[in-house]
């Protein structure tokens, strides 16, 4: 009798970062939650219905 092991499952780590909007001062959009910046940025740009201009100016900051 043989017992199948699965192999491990990674967790995917889901962290939590803050957008802002640069201008002359930086505007806090809200938080997103994304396992990486590339995945928080496309939620962000989603999420607050960001135009081109408007994402070239996002600002991201993982919270700790």
């Amino acid at each position: 009798m043989s017992v199948s092991m699965k192999p491990p499952i990674e967790k995917i780590t889901v962290r939590t970062w803050r957008a802002s909007l640069l201008k002359r001062r930086a505007e806090y959009l809200g938080r997103v939650r994304a396992p990486n910046s590339t995945a928080a940025e496309a939620a962000a740009i989603k999420e607050f219905c960001l135009n081109d201009a408007q994402r070239g100016r996002l600002l991201l900051q993982e919270d700790l």
